[in-house]
């Protein structure tokens, strides 16, 4: 939600700034420039991840007076106790002290500063300071031969990029997806418009993977539930083992890809959800050149006919090339009657493929198996194959 809010404040000329120790607030709020007097929203403090409302409180008050003029002067006014290196961490990673250096140098500075503040706060407690801070001492002496260390290589720009996204929940600064927006328009469904009612249909989505879980299922086989994330939405996508032996090299984080699937907005139990998934049957990358696309006028919408699969699969067992005959049945195998989201893809698939040949359910073990005739009656094709045999299981597809 916050994304689509911050997408639409941009649409609207509104900037949204990254946290500011020196401007930001606990919440988001409204910065004026005295200079140009354009109004923008600033990034809340409370907002960044490993920083408490408690450290926030300290940094508020100890600029109440003042603004921070630099590094120093914020360790030296900010109760390091407070306010620990884990929160000073995140304040950096985050961008709250971009206006100190970049933040490479800032962390590579980091074990110096506290060090230092730590002793002039020690002192501080101690009475070795006057009022006035008069006394030239160790941490005095230290604080004078102080500099930011210049980190020789900068931090790449997609690494900040994920600091923020861990820590404040999403691209601020910029988005690695900047530059390709031409492309996705003209190729993909925007994320945020896919709910719901598009349960069963067929969609081209695009964008950065930004999570994946790898799992394996019970007959040994890997699949992926990943989150990918275009410029102003992020949805669950399902890679079932079949699809996920296929396309495993481009499922991996921080990949910008296209991925070609069907809406399931339904639940284990059939009943339909508010949080729509994407049941993944194709995956192709993102190539640079597409950041020099030239917008042509086109539009992707649901249920836009699918790339040809080219892949070739060997069904000499499970489907010939003459047509079957009119007694001809679709047998399907599946050992785990548990899995609900099998059940849901396969159950979609079927809907989806109708036409004349009857479908058996063949559940359970070799020993206690069981076969139950289906109301779904299914075109089977080889596309029809292959995308029941990505759910199931190659083998567990047979027409006879």
């Amino acid at each position: 939600r916050l994304s689509i809010d911050i997408t639409e404040c941009r649409r609207m000329g509104i900037e949204v700034l990254p946290p500011n120790v020196n401007e930001s607030y606990h919440e988001f709020a409204v910065i004026l420039d005295e200079e140009t007097k354009n109004a923008s929203i600033r990034f809340g403090l409370d907002a960044i991840k490993n920083v408490g409302k408690g450290a926030v409180e300290e940094i508020l008050s100890s600029r109440d007076s003042q603004r921070f003029i630099d590094l120093f002067d914020f360790a030296k006014r900010v109760n390091v106790r407070t306010v620990n290196r884990k929160n000073w961490e995140s304040l950096i990673k985050s961008g709250a002290m971009d206006e100190f250096s970049d933040r490479g140098s800032l962390l590579a500075s980091l074990d110096q500063i506290l060090q230092i503040a730590q002793k002039r706060q020690k002192e501080v407690l101690s009475a070795q300071v006057d009022l006035f801070g008069a006394s030239v001492d160790e941490a005095t002496v230290d604080a004078m031969s102080f500099t930011i260390k210049t980190t020789a290589t900068p931090i790449p720009s997609r690494e900040q990029l994920k600091w923020e996204r861990e820590l404040l929940g999403l691209y601020l600064s910029d988005h690695p997806l900047k530059g390709y927006e031409a492309y996705l328009s003209e190729h993909c469904v925007p994320i945020s418009e896919i709910s719901q009612d598009d349960d069963t249909k067929s969609a081209t989505i695009g964008g950065i993977i930004n999570d994946i879980r790898v799992i394996q299922t019970k007959n040994g086989q890997q699949m992926a539930f990943i989150k990918i994330e275009d410029s102003a939405g992020e949805i669950e996508a399902i890679v079932f083992p079949g699809v996920y032996k296929d396309y495993s090299e481009l499922v991996q984080r921080d990949q910008i890809v296209l991925i070609k699937g069907r809406v399931n907005a339904t639940d284990k139990n059939g009943a339909i959800t508010p949080d729509p998934k994407i049941l993944v049957e194709e995956v192709s990358l993102v190539e640079d050149e597409a950041r020099d696309y030239v917008r042509v006028g086109s539009k992707v919408t649901f249920g836009a006919k699918k790339r040809p699969y080219v892949k070739k699969y060997n069904q000499a067992e499970a489907v010939s090339d003459a047509p079957p005959r009119q007694d001809a049945k679709m047998y399907v195998r599946i050992d785990d009657t548990s899995k609900g989201e099998l059940l849901v893809a396969l159950k979609n698939q079927l809907e989806d493929r109708q036409g004349t040949t009857e479908v058996v359910l063949v559940m359970g073990s070799q020993k206690e198996k069981q076969a139950i005739r289906l109301p779904h009656k299914v075109t089977v094709d080889e596309e029809t194959v292959r995308l029941i045999s990505e759910i199931v299981g190659s083998g567990n597809v047979l027409v006879r």
